[in-house]
C-alpha cells in the first residue's frame, strides 16, 4: 500500500511539474516573442509601426497639407483615361473601343484666399479635342462656358442663382 502511495505522489508531483512547465511555456508564448516565428514578428511590428505612422501623418501631414492649401494658391491637372469593358467582346474587341480611346483632363487654379477657382475641362479622342468646358468661381459670381460654342461666359451671381433655376424648370 505504501509503495502505491508513493507511486501516487510520485505521478502526481511529475504531472504538477509538467503542469507548471507548460504553464510558463504558455505564458512566455503568449506575452513574450521568445518562442514565435519571425514572420509572425514580423507583421505583429509591421501592423504596430503602422498604427503609429498613420496617427502621426493623419495629425501632421494632414493639417499641413490642409493648411497650406487654404492658405496657398495651388493648380491641379487631371487626366482620367476611360476604360470599358464588354463580357460578350473579347479582349482586343473591348481594346479597339472608341470609349476605351476617351480621356479627360481637369486643369485647374484654385486660390481659396480670394475665394476663387478655375477649372478647363477638355474631352479628348486619341488626342484630338471633342470638347471643352470652362468653369470659374470668382467671390459670388459663377460662370461656365463651352468654348467650342460661345465666346463668352453665361454668369450668375448667388443671389439670382435661384431666380435663373427657377425660369430653367419652367
Amino acid at each position: 500500500m505504501a509503495r502505491k502511495k508513493r507511486r501516487a505522489i510520485i505521478i502526481l508531483v511529475v504531472l504538477l511539474i509538467l503542469a507548471i512547465i507548460a504553464g510558463v511555456f504558455a505564458l512566455l508564448y503568449l506575452k513574450t516573442d521568445l518562442f514565435k516565428s519571425s514572420k509572425t514578428l514580423f507583421v505583429k511590428y509591421l501592423g504596430q509601426t503602422t498604427n503609429h505612422l498613420e496617427g502621426y501623418v493623419n495629425k501632421v501631414t494632414t493639417n499641413d497639407y490642409i493648411t497650406k492649401l487654404n492658405e496657398n494658391k495651388y493648380i491641379t491637372d487631371t487626366s482620367i483615361d476611360i476604360n470599358y469593358k464588354d463580357g460578350n467582346l473579347t479582349q482586343e474587341e473591348s481594346a479597339n473601343n472608341q470609349i476605351n480611346t476617351l480621356k479627360i483632363g481637369v486643369l485647374g487654379q484654385v486660390d481659396k484666399q480670394n475665394n476663387y477657382r478655375y477649372n478647363n475641362i477638355k474631352l479628348n479622342q486619341n488626342d484630338e479635342k471633342i470638347a471643352e468646358l470652362e468653369y470659374v468661381k470668382d467671390n459670388s459670381k459663377y460662370g461656365i462656358r463651352f468654348s467650342d460654342l460661345f465666346k463668352q461666359y453665361l454668369l450668375v451671381d448667388d443671389n439670382s442663382f435661384e431666380d435663373l433655376m427657377r425660369k430653367t424648370k419652367k
